[in-house]
């Protein structure tokens, strides 16, 4: 909890809480602090909650009543998965995003969280991100569809509170890392993927990182992020507001940082045919501080030191 705030238990302790992906990485975490804080967590499979299935998810929601809804499910991955699966992570997510947030308002839910991505932000864009240019330009077009249904799902908030003032909020999470991050490559994010590959190293093996190594991210540890995002149900009305640290790595520095965590000393080599994708991104967190009074409170070394821990002991088992 970050300090002198409220307990989340405030908001959420025996409240029915909907969370949409809970088998994903920012999902799972979703549940298992809701579930600390006391309340009445409904976490359904996809078999069991087709959100691509407008009808099923409007009488699901209609039958289980839930007071809030947390909505992390997505069709996502890395930054070779978006590449090479445009039309599921742009078709897919805007359906579901509709999807849910029209079943959230019907059915009487009082809170709609969805989270949100940095990379609904445009490519080229003032550092660090400020929520007044989100609109400025399109995003990198390496996961175009996929930050365009985050920006419709920002709009469509907007519409929901504008029209029917229903609290529906899209906060704009950095990039996540953290204990329970995807096992696969082809889904793994950043940090999760080049851990894997070092931790796998010979001692003596450098570690291959895509691109140039010059490109620049934000990283936030996975429970900062779940905080963080839980916290946007107090805002007084929804806004788009950056859920970040506000510190930039360059891809380069995170190799380095990885390789630390891991005390692996084989050195780093650059692929530079494969992307480097946006060339900078970090996101202003003071907006966050201003109306939540929230910041982030684990850094990059100590996160990335039980990332490793968790990895080592998930890959021995």
């Amino acid at each position: 909890m970050s300090a002198a705030l409220p307990p989340l238990s405030a908001r959420y302790a025996g409240r029915r809480v909907l969370v949409t992906g809970a088998r994903g990485f920012l999902g799972r975490a979703v549940c298992d602090r809701l579930t600390a804080e006391g309340a009445e967590v409904w976490a359904p499979s996809r078999a069991a909650l087709d959100l691509l299935d407008r009808a099923a998810t409007k009488a699901a929601l209609a039958e289980a009543r839930p007071e809030i809804v947390v909505h992390c499910a997505v069709d996502g991955g890395g930054l070779g998965w978006m590449a090479a699966h445009p039309i599921e992570s742009g078709l897919h997510n805007t359906l579901m995003n509709a999807h849910i947030i029209e079943a959230a308002e019907a059915c009487g839910a009082t809170r709609f969280i969805g989270a949100g991505s940095a990379c609904a932000y445009p490519r080229l864009c003032p550092v660090p991100f400020t929520e007044d240019h989100l609109w400025d330009g399109y995003p990198e077009p390496t996961n175009g569809p996929y930050a365009q249904s985050k920006r419709t799902l920002i709009d469509l908030c907007a519409a929901y509170w504008a029209q029917r003032r229903f609290f529906a909020v899209t906060p704009l999470l950095a990039n996540l890392y953290g204990p329970g991050d995807h096992l696969d490559p082809g889904r793994a994010h950043v940090v999760s993927a080049l851990l894997q590959r070092v931790v796998s190293l010979p001692p003596e093996a450098p570690l291959t990182v895509w691109g140039s190594g010059r490109p620049t991210r934000e990283f936030i540890y996975i429970d900062d992020a779940v905080e963080g995002l839980l916290r946007c149900a107090d805002l007084d009305e929804p806004t788009t507001i950056n859920i970040g640290t506000g510190e930039e790595h360059s891809i380069a520095a995170l190799a380095e940082a990885v390789c630390a965590a891991a005390d692996h000393r084989g050195g780093i080599t650059f692929d530079p045919t494969k992307p480097d994708g946006q060339p900078r991104k970090c996101l202003s967190a003071e907006k966050a501080a201003t109306l939540l009074g929230w910041r982030a409170q684990v850094g990059l070394a100590e996160g990335l030191r039980r990332t490793v821990a968790w990895y080592r002991a998930a890959r021995a088992a």
